[in-house]
Order: C-alpha cells, then structure tokens, then sequence
C-alpha cells in the first residue's frame, strides 16, 4: 500500500488521475455495457475491472496492467487517459487497431472516450472523425460538468468534486457487432 500511494503520490500531478463521477459510471453500465476503465488507478477505480500505469504496484489492488497490453477484442470499455496530448493520440491509436482486429473476427467491442475538447489536436480529429464511431460526440461546456479530483482518497466527500477546467468530447468507437450489442442513442 505504501509504495503504490508513493508511487502515485510522486507523479505530483493529482489532475492526471482525475475520474468521471459514479453517475456517469452506472450510465455507461447501463447503456453501453461498460464493464471495465483503462485508465484508472488503485486510488480511484470505480469498476472492479480495470487497467492502470504501474502494474508492479497495482496488481495486489487489482489492476490488469497498462491499457496499451490489452489484446481483447471483444467486451465494452470506458478510456479517460490522462490529459496529456500524445498519450491520447497513443489510446486512440490503440483503440482503433483493436477496433480493426474485432471487426475481422466478428466479435463486439466498444470504447467510450472521455477527452478535452482539443478540436485543434490530433487525438481529438482522429476520434471525432473515426470510421468506428457511433453516435454524435457528445460535446460539455466546462462550466456544466466536473470530474472526481484525482486526490479524492485524501478529501471528504463533499469536496471530491471540481468543475472541469476543460469542455470535454465524449465518443464512442464500437466494432460492428458491438454496434449492434450496445447501440448508442441519445
């Protein structure tokens, strides 16, 4: 437990670890079938499935490993990286070769992306103009909506929310079979 919190704790950065809220979890479960975060930390998964940074620290708690390890295709997946610009780009990236990998098998895949709305940036075009996204993307003013901040093991409850400092694009990339399991709507 030690060397996980110091782990994370020497990052220095607790908005990289910032999460959605648990009532933007139970829409995606419901909806989408979400099953599993790839980017989470022992610190504040909401999931019991999940993939995070350090797996030689995270592993007792349950982590899976790195995001970019993931080889599954099929299954529903919920991707709030880090907001570091190559990082995302990296996701999307990944993301969309599982995607080209699950519609050749034939089997259902679905990631829903939380990002900023860095229209400006390569991450933000390639998954607002992916071949597998479904649905319109869903664009938040900053000043409507907020995260879990990424120290929330350290606050009390009612201060574990903050406005996001950043509009943010929600987009879901599914295969074809995994269109037709969790359709998106409005």
């Amino acid at each position: 437990l030690f060397c996980m919190c110091l782990r994370y704790e020497a990052l220095g950065c607790h908005g990289h670890q910032a999460a959605i809220s648990p009532d933007v979890f139970d829409v995606l479960r419901s909806h989408l079938g979400v099953e599993t975060e790839c980017f989470a930390s022992p610190l504040n998964a909401q999931l019991r499935s999940y993939f995070s940074a350090f797996y030689d620290v995270d592993a007792p708690f349950g982590s899976h490993g790195s995001f970019f390890a993931l080889e599954s295709l099929k299954g529903s997946f919920e991707a709030n990286p880090p907001f570091e610009p190559e990082l995302m780009r990296a996701a999307v990236d990944h993301a969309s070769a599982l995607m080209q990998r699950a519609d050749d098998a034939g089997t259902a895949l679905s990631f829903a992306f939380v990002v900023p709305t860095w229209e400006s940036l390569p991450f933000h075009r390639l998954l607002v103009e992916s071949r597998w996204r479904r649905g319109t993307a869903l664009r938040l003013e900053a000043d409507m909506h907020g995260f879990l901040d990424g120290a929330q093991h350290e606050k009390r409850a009612e201060s574990r929310l903050r406005v996001s400092s950043f509009g943010t694009t929600v987009c879901v990339l599914q295969s074809a079979r995994g269109a037709k399991k969790w359709p998106v709507k409005e």
